[in-house]
């Protein structure tokens, strides 16, 4: 766990930027960031009907497909982006079952989340959205009217992100649960807030292989079922971290929900930072 007094911190934490050291993380297949310059020492702040999908994305070029994505500080402000993180709690984290430890404390997942969401939470078209798998299952931890949603109230992100820190890592590793729930919330919040015109954009983070596929491409029809609800507005991004060198076939779950999604796959090391509004893509018709 990352602590009481870095707990009390997350209560007042989204009105300031907060640094973020240089971005080393490997994205594919985009070309690499470039390294951001350090800009002085951490500010604590105050915190401030969907179409059914059929398990197939449409060829490329057609009616209706993304032709090209845009980086989230190339938004127009008057488009409303709704950002789901889609984040993994299971036990590999801390190093469950002998494997080595990838983000033991949280440490790295929470000051990568963080920093994107306070770089963007003054910025009222953006709208945010989380969830965490563990075990069987996936979780929402930011609900509108007690229900999975998204919601640009620094309070009620703000108890989201709480409700991340507190709770602990253990079990498996949830794919399908965890791209099911993502669906739903997205579908929903489509039927519920159809006047919004929201694009949306997935960030899956990921230390490890999914349990309940038996191989990369399983993940096809549930991403695809994401994608198809409004292919020109939604992205699927990935992260998986680790805090060793990278073995090459353990993101490929990853990297197809990525492919499917058009959106950025992204490869870090949890020992250094990784400034998530550098590589994560958004639908172009947000920047247009």
């Amino acid at each position: 766990m990352y602590g009481r007094s870095y707990t009390k911190i997350l209560g007042l934490v989204l009105t300031v930027g907060f640094l973020v050291n240089c971005n080393h993380a490997k994205m594919e297949p985009q070309q690499q960031p470039a390294p951001v310059a350090p800009q002085g020492p951490v500010i604590p702040g105050a915190i401030p009907a969907p179409a059914k999908p059929t398990g197939r994305l449409p060829k490329k070029g057609a009616p209706g497909i993304s032709q090209g994505v845009c980086k989230p500080s190339e938004v127009k402000s008057d488009k409303i982006v709704k950002v789901l993180f889609v984040v993994d709690a299971s036990g590999s984290n801390f190093g469950a079952n002998g494997s080595i430890p990838s983000d033991p404390k949280k440490q790295w997942r929470t000051e990568t989340l963080r920093q994107f969401i306070t770089s963007k939470v003054n910025d009222k078209n953006f709208f945010f959205g989380m969830t965490l798998f563990k075990g069987a299952s996936s979780k929402s931890l930011i609900n509108i009217n007690n229900e999975p949603g998204f919601s640009n109230e620094r309070n009620v992100v703000a108890e989201g992100f709480r409700s991340f820190v507190s709770t602990k890592d253990g079990g498996n590793t949830p794919y399908r649960a965890a791209l099911r729930m993502a669906k739903n919330i997205i579908a929903n919040d489509m039927e519920d807030n159809a006047k919004d015109n929201a694009s949306y954009a997935v960030v899956m983070v990921s230390d490890g292989r999914a349990t309940d596929y038996k191989r990369a491409d399983d993940v096809i029809p549930d991403a695809s079922a994401i994608k198809e609800l409004a292919p020109d507005r939604i992205t699927l991004n990935s992260v998986y971290y680790s805090s060793k060198k990278i073995d090459r076939s353990a993101p490929q779950y990853l990297k197809s929900i990525a492919n499917i999604g058009e959106g950025a796959f992204v490869t870090a090391n949890t020992s250094e930072s990784l400034k998530l509004g550098d590589v994560i893509k958004v639908s172009i018709m947000s920047c247009r």
